[in-house]
């Protein structure tokens, strides 16, 4: 609750002392109704707790601005952070039934310290080699999900986090790492000489690469002890091995990992043309794609699968793991069992 007030008033909401006893009735209710459920809230309802803790102290102190006390307060681009909830706090006037709300910028929610804080990305400090190099350090976000914690460079954003059981019994937590601004589609043409087929003129080639795993999977299993297969690796003939579309699966070998073991390899697919506009659709083979796959224990519970992680800037790819050295590097369990797999 002080927490709460301290922010308040740095936000200089709270002038007078009947205003904060105002605002005090108000948010006792809120934090009370929240108390009961934070020992037990799983991520969904944990994001409904913080959201509505945010919309709660914005009504209060009035962020919107000075008066305007009857409008409705929304949370956009939920994102979860190691530090808490992170949304983009938006305001529609009560006049507006609809229409495009008024953005008031980004707060972090922490539900187990009950604050709402202004938020934005902080710099990563630059690496020695960036300073030698002279390149600029890119910022970064500390991201939570799946049980695990890391720093992502701000071009990237993950995708939602899907739970699943592998026929094995293994609980697995997933999501992919994107592009937070996705390029367009770049659709491409055939003709006759290339393979192509009618019409010639249209040009809607789209190539695909096979198998697309998820970019980081955290599996609960002893990778040592249990053996069991973590999609693409899978123990056989006495060594984790990943699969070749043109011979038999290659064993990974052990690599240094941010001073952890992994096991690293290059998982190979067969890559194929297909069409996407034109019907009926036909296809033909465009080689082989490939892909890099890492394997490694995090902690004794919690193994950690990453399949292509994703890159730092072009000025220190050869830095880390492959050119993965910020998300590489910052990889850790978040010490949140709930969200754990």
């Amino acid at each position: 609750m002080t927490a709460i007030f301290r922010f308040l008033r740095r936000a200089k909401c709270l002038l007078r002392n009947v205003r904060l006893v105002q605002a005090a009735g108000l948010l006792g209710v809120a934090v009370l109704w929240y108390q009961p459920l934070l020992a037990s809230a799983t991520p969904q309802s944990s994001q409904r707790q913080a959201c509505a803790l945010l919309q709660t102290v914005a009504q209060a102190a009035q962020l919107a601005g000075e008066g305007l006390t009857t409008g409705r307060y929304g949370c956009q681009s939920p994102h979860e952070t190691a530090d808490g909830w992170v949304f983009a706090l938006q305001y529609l006037e009560p006049a507006k039934s609809v229409g495009e709300a008024r953005r008031l910028g980004h707060y972090l929610v922490d539900l187990d310290a009950e604050t709402v804080t202004p938020w934005s990305p902080s710099p990563r400090a630059p690496s020695d080699t960036e300073g030698r190099l002279g390149g600029v350090a890119e910022g970064s976000v500390s991201v939570r999900a799946c049980g695990v914690a890391f720093d992502l460079p701000s071009q990237y954003r993950i995708t939602r986090p899907v739970r699943s059981v592998s026929r094995q019994g293994v609980r697995v937590c997933a999501f992919d790492i994107v592009p937070a601004q996705a390029a367009p589609k770049s659709l491409e043409c055939k003709d006759e000489a290339e393979g192509g087929s009618p019409p010639y003129p249209l040009c809607d080639w789209d190539i695909s690469a096979g198998h697309d795993w998820p970019t980081v999977q955290v599996a609960r299993t002893r990778v040592d002890a249990d053996r069991l297969p973590l999609d693409p690796f899978n123990f056989e003939r006495g060594a984790w091995r990943l699969p070749n579309a043109h011979a038999q699966a290659a064993p990974s070998s052990k690599v240094p990992f941010f001073g952890r073991q992994a096991r690293h390899g290059e998982v190979l697919m067969r890559a194929a043309w297909h069409r996407t506009k034109a019907q009926p659709a036909v296809g033909m083979q465009a080689g082989t794609s490939s892909a890099d796959a890492y394997l490694l224990q995090l902690t004794p519970q919690l193994a950690v699968v990453l399949v292509s992680p994703p890159l730092d800037s072009a000025a220190h790819k050869s830095e880390g793991v492959g050119g993965c050295h910020t998300f590489c590097r910052s990889l850790r369990a978040a010490g949140r069992p709930s969200e754990e797999p």
